[in-house]
């Protein structure tokens, strides 16, 4: 009866476990753990959709409350690149491929978006790859 009392949470964690790896690999598997997102602008004539995607953009360097980071959308299309707030403190920003003198990669947690006239606009997403491959394809240097 004592062997009964000691299996019993054994089984139980393994029972959690194995139910937490099915639910990740399922998630994963559908595209669950995605940061792509419905495109926010209205398009141009001629214009093309490159990637929309959900990202932070940290326009302080500090914040002293979590609910004014500002979460948005960032589209980046062939003419442009434009971050839609959703929510977090009121900001948004638009930069025409004109504008932009670089973008520079920010090891595992974001990209830097310099814009000509000297204005950084630091990019949090994870991972960074696709939002560089899109600004890549958009035709603006890359630094990786």
């Amino acid at each position: 009866m004592d062997y009964l009392i000691l299996l019993i949470p054994s089984a139980f964690s393994l029972i959690l476990i194995v139910s937490v790896v099915v639910f990740l690999v399922v998630m994963i598997k559908n595209g669950g753990f995605s940061t792509k997102a419905a495109p926010q602008i209205t398009m141009r004539e001629g214009e093309v959709s490159l990637l929309a995607t959900q990202v932070v953009w940290m326009h302080k360097k500090i914040y002293l409350n979590k609910h004014s980071i500002p979460h948005g959308v960032l589209d980046i299309t062939n003419q442009r690149v434009v971050y839609t707030r959703l929510s977090g403190a009121k900001v948004d920003f638009a930069l025409e491929k004109s504008e932009i003198e670089g973008v520079f990669h920010r090891g595992k947690i974001g990209v830097k978006i310099q814009a000509k006239d000297g204005t950084d606009y630091v990019i949090n997403i994870m991972p960074p790859k696709h939002v560089e491959d899109a600004l890549e394809r958009m035709g603006v240097p890359v630094h990786r």
